[in-house]
Parts: C-alpha cells; sequence; structure tokens
C-alpha cells in the first residue's frame, strides 16, 4: 500500500513541477515581449528627439543673424522636447508595471516550484527507505 502512495504523490509532484515550469517559461516569454515594446518605445522617441536635433542645426546655420527667432524656435523646440519626454514615460509606464507584475508572478511561482521540488525529494528518499525496510533479509 505504501509505494501506490508514494507513486501517486510522486505523480501529482512532478505534473505540478511541469506546470509550474511551463509557466514560468510563459511568463519570461511575455517578459521578453514587453522588453521589446519598450525599446522599439524607446528606440522611436530617440529618432524624434535626433529629427528634432538635426532641424535646429540647419535652422540655427540660416538665422545667425535673427538671435530673436532663433531664441523663439529654441523655446518651440524645448517645448515640443518635453512633450516627446512627456509621452515617452506615459507609453513606458503601462510596460514598466506590466513588467513588474509578471516579475513578482514569476517570483512567486519559483518559489513555489523551489518547494514542490524539495517535496519531491522528501517523498523519493521516504519511498527508497520504505523499499529497504520492506526488503526481505536473508541471515
Amino acid at each position: 500500500m505504501g509505494y501506490a502512495i508514494f507513486a501517486a504523490r510522486k505523480l501529482m509532484l512532478n505534473t505540478r513541477i511541469n506546470n509550474l515550469q511551463f509557466r514560468i517559461m510563459s511568463l519570461s516569454q511575455q517578459q521578453q515581449s514587453l522588453s521589446e515594446q519598450s525599446g522599439m518605445i524607446q528606440s522611436y522617441f530617440s529618432q524624434q528627439g535626433m529629427l528634432l536635433g538635426n532641424q535646429t542645426g540647419g535652422i540655427f546655420g540660416q538665422n545667425m543673424g535673427d538671435y530673436r527667432q532663433f531664441m523663439s524656435y529654441m523655446g518651440v523646440v524645448s517645448s515640443y522636447q518635453s512633450m516627446l519626454n512627456a509621452a515617452q514615460q506615459m507609453m513606458l509606464k503601462p510596460v514598466a508595471i506590466q513588467e513588474n507584475q509578471i516579475d513578482n508572478e514569476r517570483k512567486r511561482l519559483e518559489t513555489q516550484l523551489k518547494a514542490a521540488t524539495t517535496e519531491l525529494e522528501k517523498v523519493e528518499q521516504a519511498e527508497d527507505k520504505q523499499i529497504e525496510r520492506s526488503a526481505p533479509k536473508f541471515a
């Protein structure tokens, strides 16, 4: 009877371990997708900033004589850059929140996986001891 209990418990623990490993792998893939999304957002806003910088250089070359007009333009550029930064932060915040939630869930699952693995090792040890005790002893 003891063998059946050990076998059933091992089967249940192996199933749990496999399910946890699958969920952890799935979360890692989601985290990778979010990281790629974050990179694309940052790349887009970086390109926008570079385009703005290139336009500013061209304007500077054309308007050296009109300092006031140039300074007015620079104020607009500064405002636009601030808007770009705010938009970038607004788009990155939900991604960061999701990444944090996934990280927390992954850590929780890894803790459960460690506990299940430890329990499986103990069940296997107990099973081995049961086998040793039940083996016939010849003198």
